[in-house]
């Protein structure tokens, strides 16, 4: 029937691989970090492990269990240069983020790199 197909789906999403998530940079830097800039790109694809990556059962959640960091490039300006008309006054910044690589379910986060 259709919910057994359903049900069936549904497990087929298991806690283990993490999901490919677009993160706007507002979500990856402090507010002190962003303020007076704009970034390009304004957010990048990250591997998470959370409530929408998989299933668990109980009161367990979905978290991750081991992470990498990477290393990504934006491109920045200053907003008073954009407000001066400024051409060309981009800047390359580099941050280290971390990248989901195993998920497991648990009730608290346990990461290992």
């Amino acid at each position: 029937d259709d919910h057994y197909k359903h049900l069936e789906y549904i497990a087929s999403f298991p806690c283990h691989n993490p999901q490919p998530r677009m993160i706007p940079v507002h979500q990856l830097f402090s507010q002190d970090k962003l303020h007076g800039k704009a970034y390009y790109p304004d957010g990048t694809v990250l591997y998470r492990c959370d409530s929408t990556s998989g299933c668990c059962t109980g009161e367990k959640q979905c978290h991750p269990v081991h992470t990498d960091s990477v290393r990504l490039p934006f491109k920045i300006t200053f907003l008073k240069d954009i407000e001066q008309h400024k051409v060309g006054s981009w800047a390359m910044e580099y941050h280290t983020l971390d990248n989901h690589t195993e998920c497991a379910c648990n009730n608290g986060i346990d990461i290992r790199r």
